[in-house]
């Protein structure tokens, strides 16, 4: 039973470094590639789809958000909502330097990235741990 617990400690740690690893290559790509900027909520769309939840049907919401890059105008539609959000609103942007049309919320991957590597020092000190037992 140890030893099927010494091997599992080998891989999780592992696992988790090579998904650091891919998210912070990401991360850089991002920081080269494109700039933020912050967006003003000017509506909402509502997308109603096919699907139903018992009785209900299920409606999607997501905020449309219009953001300036180089004084021309841009809108996207946000890929999340909160009740907390409301029309003139600010968001932050990121977008594409060749295309900034294409730009999108701005996700918190930095923490994502802190947390996950917390994980992954922790995962191998337990490693170590396990295999000095």
């Amino acid at each position: 039973m140890l030893e099927l617990l010494k091997n599992y400690f080998v891989v999780i740690p592992l696992l988790l470094l090579i998904i650091t690893i891919l998210l912070m290559t990401k991360l850089i790509k991002q920081k080269k590639e494109c700039k933020e900027t912050t967006g003003t909520i000017v509506d909402f769309y509502k997308n109603t789809s096919e699907l139903r939840l018992g009785d209900n049907e299920h409606v999607a919401i997501s905020p449309i958000i219009k953001y300036f890059v180089n004084n021309k105008e841009y809108q996207i539609i946000g890929n999340y909502y909160s009740t907390s959000m409301k029309k003139g609103d600010s968001v932050k942007i990121i977008y594409n330097l060749n295309s900034p049309n294409k730009g999108k919320v701005k996700k918190g991957i930095e923490l994502g990235i802190i947390i996950l590597s917390i994980f992954t020092i922790l995962s191998f000190v337990t490693m170590i741990i396990i295999k000095l037992i």
